[in-house]
Formats: C-alpha cells, structure tokens, sequence
C-alpha cells in the first residue's frame, strides 16, 4: 500500500491511467524536465486482452521513445497480413510493417520506461478529477485506506473508454453511437496449425466479427466487437463466437467455451477532449472500432500532440492551449477515426461486405489504399 502523503505537493502534470496513451504521455513529459505523476488503478503488470497488434504508424511512435530497446519489446513477432473472411468469401491482404506482442507486455515497458526517464508511477491508486481552482487542478486520490486531495498544473485523463477519472465532470459525459458493439476478448491456448503466425485472421458477420492472432506465446489472442442485443441470445459467448467461426467456414478453436473472457463497454463514443488545465487523450478522449492496430497508434498519437500544450499550461496557463488542443486532436486523431466508421458501416452489410471480399481475392491491390491510410505514419511520428 502506498503512502499517499508522499504525493502531497503541486505536480507540473498528474497523468490517470498508465496504459500506452498514458504511459507515452508521461515519458514525453518527463523527457521535457517536467515533475509527473503517473497513475493506475489496476496492479502492474496486468493481463489485458485486447491491442496486441502494433501496426506501421504505433512502431514509429514507440521508436520515437527508444521502446524497442526494452527487454520485454523485444519478444514482439513479425506481423505481416490481415486474413478477413464473411461467409464463403475470403481476402488476404498484405500489412506494412506490423507486431504482434501482449498488452502485458506492451504497457509494464511503457510504465518502466516513463519512470526511468524521472515520472513518478504507482499503481493501485484510484483519481478523480475536480474542479480548477486558483490556477490548479485538484485530483483526489484512494488507495483504499486513506485519501488525498493534490493539486496540479495540469491534468491528463487516459483512462480509457470505461474510465471514471472524469465521472464528477457531467461535461464530459460520453456520447454513445446508438449502432455501437461492445467488445470481448481471452487468450486461449491453442496447439494446432489452424491460425497462423504473423497474420491477423477476422472473421465477420451481421452482427459483429472475431479476430484472432497469435501471440509470441504460441497462444491465441481472440477479440470480438458483436452487438449486445445479438450476445443476449446465446447461453455463453462462445456459442456466439463459435456461430461466427462456422458461418465463415471455418473450425472454431476447441478450447474456446473454456476462455476467461473479459469484456468492455460500448466502443463507439465522442467525448469533450479539453477544459481548464484539463487535457483527455486515448481511448478516454473517444473511440471507433478499430482495425489492424490503430486502436494502439492513435492513443500513442494523441499522446504525443498533447505534450507541448501540457508543458505550456505548466508554465502559463491560457485559455487558448485548451482550443488549441481540441484544434489540433479533431485533426489528427478524429479525421483518422472516420476512417474505421466507415470500415465499420461497411461490414455491416452482409451483401455489400462480401462482394467487396470476393473482389479484393481477385484483385489484392484495390484494398491498398485503405490499408495505408489505416496505417500511415504521420508527420508527428517523424520529428
């Protein structure tokens, strides 16, 4: 149990939620001289089931941070292509450069290496934000036995989609996609040569779609955005999921009704991004389901935009940073997430969906524009 009384004192920057977007944040801050306080509700490391695929753009990110030298980088395997089947209709589309490692794995280096670049990480501390006052953001924070109430000169939520850090801020209540799924996920252990490596295999329908990849582990990460109305009329998920497999002609995995699934709220949400020395990035700020690893890369995108307009409410505080960074986050960040709507929209319809399939397996190249523009690396990720 931590001693909350340690973190008594004004903090250029109070980051909550250590996850990529906000482990990124805080290492870019620290990289910048500023004191930042890196917080988590959840135990590190933790098992989370979902982004374990990087692609183009996220390990230009990471490479920005030096990441890849990190021990537990390094057991991240070649991703190379995308395997997308409804029905009896099937493409195979090549991927730029992608890996594959578990989120485990992925934000315990995160974590790691934003404390060895000066920020202040503990986990198993609960935050919620409060009100600005005299030119500070108070957060309250719990661990369970005591309380605490510190201030910041600025505050970053990160969160993600179910986060509650914001929860007594009505303004920043999410706005729900009345078509959003929701999403499941497990790791499942798996012998057979049904799933190869290095490849995302998707498997779609109506009403909704199962991926699987496999990890450096030799087990399955297996992830599913479905509507819930749909889920409700099966006895277990993996009835669902198992429908899915089968529809798509293939043998679904034969521990799948054995997998310890965890799933999310709806995926699909807008969210108010800015506020008085207040700053939303990743997941927390909006999301839209993804598709090859984006998820991933627009977190560490955000986090990366945000950190020049934290340092200067750090120093001098004005209302033009908050505008500016709403400016500069529906740019880069909102405008690629239209993309994955679309994505979205069209997997959704059966007839439409499969007649893109069959003419993607003939013709391979005509899905390469979209697979770029899902994985360009943006000019932030080169400075």
């Amino acid at each position: 149990m931590h001693n909350l009384q340690d973190l008594n004192r004004n903090w250029d920057a109070t980051i909550i939620g250590a996850g990529p977007a906000g482990a990124y944040c805080a290492a870019n801050l620290a990289d910048r001289k500023l004191q930042v306080l890196l917080l988590d509700k959840a135990q590190f490391p933790r098992n989370k089931v979902c982004g374990c695929c990087l692609n183009q753009e996220t390990i230009a990110m990471l490479q920005l941070l030096d990441a890849w030298s990190h021990p537990l980088m390094r057991e991240a395997v070649p991703l190379h292509n995308i395997v997308i089947s409804h029905g009896a209709s099937r493409a195979n589309l090549d991927l730029p450069e992608g890996r594959v490692i578990t989120r485990q794995s992925l934000d315990t280096a995160l974590a790691e290496i934003a404390a060895a670049k000066g920020a202040t990480f503990l986990p198993k501390i609960n935050a919620i934000v409060e009100n600005a006052i005299n030119n500070n953001r108070t957060v309250s924070l719990s661990n369970g036995s005591s309380s605490l109430e510190i201030t910041s000169k600025a505050v970053i939520v990160a969160d993600g989609v179910a986060g509650s850090a914001l929860r007594k801020l009505p303004e920043f209540d999410a706005v729900i996609a009345p078509s959003s799924r929701i999403g499941i996920g497990a790791h499942l252990a798996d012998s057979s040569n049904q799933f190869g490596p290095g490849a995302i295999h998707m498997y779609c329908c109506e009403d909704g779609y199962v991926g699987v990849v496999r990890l450096p582990s030799n087990a399955l990460d297996i992830a599913a955005a479905v509507d819930a109305k749909v889920l409700a009329k099966y006895e277990h998920i993996s009835d669902w999921m198992a429908k899915v497999f089968r529809s798509c002609h293939v043998k679904e995995p034969e521990l799948l009704s054995t997998a310890d699934w965890k799933g999310t709220t709806a995926l699909t949400r807008r969210r108010r991004v800015e506020a008085e020395r207040l700053f939303v990035i990743g997941d927390s700020a909006g999301y839209t389901e993804p598709f090859t690893g984006q998820g991933i890369a627009w977190a560490l995108q955000s986090a990366q935009i945000v950190s020049p307009f934290v340092e200067k409410a750090s120093k001098n505080w004005d209302r033009k940073i908050e505008l500016e960074w709403k400016k500069a986050y529906q740019s880069a960040i909102t405008s690629r997430q239209n993309i994955s709507s679309v994505v979205a929209k069209l997997v959704r319809n059966d007839f439409l969906f499969a007649s893109v399939l069959r003419s993607l397996n003939l013709f391979p190249i005509l899905g390469s524009p979209v697979i770029r523009q899902l994985n360009r690396t943006t000019s932030m990720a080169s400075l």
